[in-house]
């Protein structure tokens, strides 16, 4: 059967999609689960349910938010070292990285 999507109204409803899944919350491409409150007309009956892969990261997400970007201690740590002369490269590693970085590159 072909469908004929040229002639598709999208404020129509379509019956066969719509039969019996009135109070089955979807998850949409949000991950938010929407469920009508019925035939009632009234916008007041719907509800908003978040799944749970959503509140999981909205947790993860207020976690990340309160680490800072720099970690100021090391940093001082750091510092410290180089200006009194105890700060040691490992050119083994350094240059390890490098290569390692080059390579992710394409290089």
């Amino acid at each position: 059967m072909a469908i004929d999507i040229n002639r598709v109204n999208p404020n129509q409803n379509n019956v066969s999609q719509n039969r019996g899944t009135a109070s089955a919350p979807k998850a949409d491409a949000d991950g938010v689960r929407r469920q009508s409150g019925g035939e009632s007309g009234s916008e007041n009956d719907d509800s908003v349910q978040l799944s749970p892969e959503v509140q999981a990261l909205q947790a993860v997400e207020a976690r990340v938010l309160n680490v800072p970007e720099v970690d100021t201690e090391r940093v001082e740590a750091i510092r410290n070292a180089i200006e009194d002369g105890s700060f040691e490269i490992n050119n083994d590693r350094l240059a390890s990285r490098l290569v390692s970085l080059e390579r992710l590159l394409g290089g």
